[in-house]
């Protein structure tokens, strides 16, 4: 076996729940939860947890901010070519082990604007953006929940010889969660709105109007709710996990900033060589009972256009992953398949390749990241009219959050049902794919839908 994969496993007796351990991520910097708060539909099988990360890895361009106990070094150059350096990204053959999604890696996020360095043409990339393109910690050992058969398990990769000690200290969480439970309080200022109702229909007839004159043929327009915030980040996030459990979700403590995320979305998951992504297209709100379930349920089964909105990134998708599968491999399954949530009933697909012998997890990330669900069709044209329409970075929102192994594994969200905390300040985006058949009333409306969730977890609904 390669050295880079030199794994060990450890079975856990402790009863602690992925719940348990956000009092004590609210106190380390240097803690990331990935959370499957929701096991529905087949996906969420794992939970994992980790701290005491050996290095932080944070970009702006091609400045790249390595941290270790002993400083901050700057370097410039391709932060993938960094991460890939640092992980070896090697495609293995895991299926001879248990399945474990992985035994150390990196945990952390892109944001939607690293995509401004992968599709350069108009939309460039700025080194002083406050917020990071993308942060990673690093780490060698890591916390697994597998919610299939209720175990809790150490995982290692003990290439590093501060495995051991990263083990030892993440089974001391485990004791201390229970004796020092997080936080219940929080509290939420007055919402704030960068578009007014007025000021989004006006920005969907502008999108409308670019399919109109051929320039694209659908864009995902979003706009932002921003307040003030005081208490715990943690009690903050619980609250989101009960009112819209989610099996993307995230808590990631940066220190100077705390991404909560309760994502229905994958992005991309990678294991034996083996990509997957299932973007969401076409949103009707939950029902209040069981027979305006199933009639909304019809309605956004039979919608022409819901359908061809999917369509649209369906084909982009398989052509992202074409860019860097075998030949042939590419396939399409469950498609217009739907999925309820705590608010909203979502259109779904999956679509998946094996990757080409010589590419790995980072090419492929690089060759589909944005997800084409919240960016639209054709994908860099959607992006350049989306930065001029939207005016403003997105930031964490539509990026993704997960982990990237050294054996060739990833698993990634789509960062949407996604807040930033940070000095004193609360902020989440919900948007929309906007197409010609789009009525800017309705489009409005989704955003209402999807904000639902978060707004009532916020005391303001």
């Amino acid at each position: 076996m390669p050295e880079y994969c030199i794994d060990t496993l450890e079975k856990l007796g402790s009863d602690a729940t992925p719940a348990d351990v956000l009092g004590q991520a609210e106190k380390r910097v240097g803690s990331i939860l990935l959370d499957s708060a929701s096991q529905d539909y087949g996906f969420g099988r794992f939970s994992i947890f980790a701290c005491f990360p050996r290095k932080e890895i944070a970009a702006h361009g091609d400045r790249i901010e390595v941290t270790t106990t002993e400083g901050m070094e700057i370097l410039h150059g391709d932060p993938l070519e960094y991460l890939r350096s640092e992980l070896g990204c090697a495609l293995e053959d895991v299926s001879s082990r248990r399945q474990m999604p992985l035994y150390g890696g990196a945990l952390g996020y892109f944001g939607y604007d690293f995509g401004r360095r992968l599709r350069r043409s108009t939309l460039g990339f700025d080194s002083e953006r406050k917020s990071p393109d993308l942060r990673f910690y690093l780490y060698d050992a890591v916390l697994v929940w597998d919610h299939s058969t209720g175990e809790l398990f150490l995982a290692r990769n003990s290439r590093n010889v501060g495995a051991s000690e990263a083990g030892e200290r993440l089974k001391s969480i485990l004791n201390e969660s229970i004796l020092d439970p997080a936080s219940i309080d929080f509290e939420v200022g007055p919402l704030s709105n960068n578009l007014s109702r007025d000021d989004y229909l006006e920005k969907v007839e502008r999108v409308r109007q670019l399919i109109l004159e051929g320039e694209i043929y659908q864009a995902n327009l979003s706009r932002g709710y921003a307040a003030s915030f005081v208490g715990s980040s943690a009690a903050f996030y619980r609250r989101l996990r009960m009112d819209n459990p989610a099996p993307y979700s995230a808590y990631m403590n940066f220190g100077d900033e705390v991404i909560l995320s309760t994502s229905p979305e994958r992005f991309l998951h990678c294991r034996n060589g083996v990509a997957n992504t299932r973007p969401i297209k076409g949103t009707r709100p939950r029902g209040r009972n069981r027979d305006e379930q199933s009639s909304l349920e019809r309605e956004l089964a039979s919608s022409e256009k819901e359908r061809a909105e999917l369509l649209m990134i369906v084909d982009l998708e398989r052509n992202d992953l074409g860019r860097v599968c075998e030949i042939g491999s590419v396939e399409v399954d469950n498609l217009f398949a739907l999925e309820t949530y705590a608010s909203v009933i979502h259109q779904t697909a999956s679509v998946s390749g094996r990757l080409a012998k010589g590419k790995d997890i980072l090419d492929c990330l690089a060759a589909m990241f944005p997800g084409g669900s919240i960016t639209g069709a054709p994908k860099i044209r959607a992006m350049e009219a989306l930065d001029v329409i939207e005016s403003e970075c997105r930031g964490i929102y539509t990026g993704s959050i997960g982990y990237l192994g050294s054996g060739g594994e990833a698993d990634f969200n789509i960062a949407i049902r996604t807040l930033r905390i940070a000095e004193g300040r609360v902020a989440f985006n919900v948007g929309g794919g906007i197409v010609w058949d789009s009525v800017p009333e309705f489009e409005y409306d989704e955003t209402l839908y999807k904000a639902e969730a978060i707004l009532k977890a916020m005391g303001k609904l």
